[in-house]
């Protein structure tokens, strides 16, 4: 991901080998590596998993460096399959995820990411313009996985199907949410300083003291705990027409991180119909 406070373009940036190049590159530049792995070991069932590095440190570096940077590392694994029963097909999946706490972020010094300011992080904003009125607001959200930094995830879901005809699915969604949000900041500190970056791991209950966009921030103490229970089906009445429903319950306990919030629920309920020509 490349920037310039100048609007100019560096020719040498489409070079894949940059990224191995540490000394100019991190006042334009964020890069970070991904590995997928997919295996089929048998006819229906199918095996993956992802791997992102964001920041590395050598085994013992933490320990021995001070001021070391953070680990910045994601993994995911999973498993899904499908299985023939009579006229349709049980399929199902589980799905496992942790971030740790300063994936996509950046520190205050080389990436001039100051507090209330924008740095060379993996954070997007998408323009949304809402009718009637010509308001056009900037939704902001991860160059990445979905649920961002610092979090450990947790989703199985589960259904039967007969193509054509009828899909009944469920879901069970279970997040662990640190304290650490898309604007933390990082700086350098020491392997004794408590707020050292280095030593934090997922899910965090404090929040770092290098700076946040909302002032809010600093007075976190807790990790974000949701549970999300969803049941869906379609049923299709003619070839062209489908009818669907879905419901969904949300939880959450210390919303927002904050161990003073009580307990908050929600029931989403969905209805309709699609047309195919």
């Amino acid at each position: 991901m490349y920037m310039s406070e100048d609007s100019t373009f560096d020719l040498r940036f489409l070079n894949p080998f940059m990224i191995y190049h540490n000394t100019n590159i991190r006042a334009t530049a964020n890069s970070i590596l991904g590995l997928d792995i997919e295996i089929n070991p048998w006819e229906n069932l199918v095996i993956y998993g992802q791997f992102v590095l964001d920041e590395f440190s050598l085994p013992r570096e933490l320990v021995e460096v001070p001021g070391a940077n953070p680990e910045a590392i994601g993994y995911l694994c999973g498993i899904k399959g499908i299985l023939p029963l009579d006229e349709g097909a049980v399929f199902g999946s589980f799905e496992v995820a942790l971030t740790d706490p300063y994936l996509y972020l950046r520190d205050i010094g080389d990436g001039k990411q100051n507090p209330g300011e924008y740095g060379i992080n993996y954070v997007i904003g998408i323009r949304e313009f809402t009718p009637p009125v010509t308001n056009i607001s900037i939704m902001e959200d991860f160059l990445g996985y979905e649920y961002g930094n610092d979090v450990v995830v947790f989703n199985l879901n589960g259904g039967y199907t007969v193509f054509d005809r009828f899909r009944i699915e469920g879901n069970v969604f279970y997040l662990l949410h640190g304290t650490h949000d898309m604007y933390t900041l990082w700086a350098i500190g020491s392997n004794s300083d408590p707020d050292d970056p280095t030593l934090v791991s997922t899910p965090t209950t404090t929040p770092a003291s290098s700076g946040n966009h909302d002032p809010a921030s600093n007075s976190r103490d807790a990790v974000e705990y949701t549970l999300a229970l969803g049941m869906k089906g379609s049923y299709q009445i003619l070839e062209n027409l489908e009818v669907y429903s879905q419901a969904d319950w949300i939880y959450k306990i210390n919303p927002g991180n904050f161990s003073t919030n009580v307990p908050v629920s929600d029931l989403q309920v969905t209805v309709g119909a699609s047309y195919r020509l």
